[in-house]
């Protein structure tokens, strides 16, 4: 069973897929307002990240993963250390702030969610 770090990192990891993967259907249910749950897509991981800082800045080396194709002997690994812990938290902090202006910018435009789906992306 993998401890609560691995989870949170696993899921941060894998929320802008998420929301790269809705943000079309997301755009035609709610228009602009869909940029609010697209953003919430790259907060939540910046707050996992900020979340390992301390564990990280005592000399820890944060690793997880999970068997993707075991027939194959693939497996998806990650391992988070400081410098890998700084560049998630600038890509995602910038991400989110560009989510922010572009929603505003964006608005009214025909390719809303195609936009935002590429951006998360």
């Amino acid at each position: 069973m993998p401890d609560n770090g691995a989870i949170i990192t696993t899921t941060a990891l894998f929320l802008p897929l998420a929301g790269a993967v809705f943000a079309p259907a997301l755009a035609r249910l709610m228009g602009e307002k869909a940029a609010w749950p697209l953003s919430l897509s790259l907060f939540l991981p910046l707050l996992a990240f900020a979340s390992h800082v301390p564990a990280v800045s005592a000399g820890a080396v944060l690793k997880g993963g999970f068997a993707w194709a075991p027939s194959f002997g693939l497996d998806f690994a990650w391992r988070l250390d400081g410098l890998s812990l700084t560049m998630m938290g600038v890509i995602t902090g910038v991400g989110f702030f560009i989510h922010l202006f572009a929603s505003w910018y964006m608005r009214g435009d025909d390719g809303y969610g195609r936009f935002f789906s590429y951006m998360n992306l």
